[in-house]
């Protein structure tokens, strides 16, 4: 039932996945920079899955069209919003594409448009007022194609980042709570110290992050499931659905089936498979 253990960036090794953190400033804001290049066209399409976790991400493709759900997204700049399910990504043709992985609420600070407007949604740059990143880093790349691009977009963000809103602390602390707890407390108990309604908190949770703070504990719960899975030492279903806060086997995968779009069994074996 259970998968050898392997990194991120190990099973994405093929497309020539490389990862870069952040410059400190942008550390509240940004969990990571990626690039995939391939010096050989794929002739046949490889498929990654893509799951929610609250953050948000920008691609920019310079290469032959991603596939969301087989669907080809012929934009070479845009922003894939805020996921509450998982979602198939397949890579054909001539992989060359980068991408910026923000941290749940932190590209609140780079784009005007509400969060909550672009969920389950991707959105081209230049609808979010963003082009000029586009053309910056197509700009660089012509100008420049051996420089490190990765490099490049974080010193043009630095020059974007706004001030720091006040209600940013308390989203965070929330999240952060949220997180601590694998999505487990209920929203009372998180929220027991922060002075505000829930009616309140959500208003903020939604502006920031995009989704209210019961959708983010929901998804942070079955990130933890699925981390669990891997778990040799939990033998059942009934075993991780109950560590990771389910009220039963049955709660488990209905709530798993919803957000991935497999049970834990077809996921498992997905995993085997690619």
């Amino acid at each position: 039932m259970h998968n050898k253990k392997h990194s991120f960036a190990d099973k994405l090794a093929y497309t020539g996945f490389r990862q870069a953190s952040p410059s400190i400033s942008l550390q509240p804001y940004i969990q990571c920079y990626w690039q995939i290049k391939t010096k050989l066209s794929f002739i046949s399409p490889s498929t990654e899955l893509l799951h929610p976790n609250g953050g948000l991400g920008v691609i920019i493709n310079f290469g032959s069209p991603l596939l969301y759900e087989g669907k080809n997204i012929s934009s070479n700049g845009y922003m894939d919003g805020i996921h509450t399910k998982t979602r198939q990504m397949s890579l054909a043709g001539h992989v060359d594409a980068i991408g910026i992985r923000f941290n749940p609420g932190g590209a609140s600070h780079f784009f005007a448009t509400p969060l909550s407007e672009i969920n389950n949604s991707n959105i081209n740059l230049h609808d979010l007022a963003m082009g000029q990143l586009i053309e910056s880093c197509q700009d660089e790349k012509e100008k420049n194609p051996t420089g490190d691009i990765l490099k490049f977009v974080d010193t043009f963000l630095l020059k974007k980042l706004t001030e720091p809103l006040k209600t940013d602390a308390l989203v965070q602390h929330i999240a952060i709570k949220i997180k601590l707890n694998n999505g487990k407390n209920t929203i009372a108990e998180t929220i027991n110290d922060v002075g505000k309604s829930y009616r309140q908190i959500e208003r903020l949770f939604k502006a920031s992050i995009g989704m209210t703070p019961k959708q983010y504990a929901r998804i942070v719960r079955i990130e933890n499931a699925r981390t669990l899975l891997k778990n040799k030492n939990l033998q059942s279903f009934t075993e991780i659905g109950e560590v990771a806060g389910f009220y039963d086997q049955a709660h488990f995968i209905k709530e798993f089936k919803s957000i991935i779009g497999l049970s834990p069994t077809a996921y498992v074996n997905f995993k085997k498979k690619y």
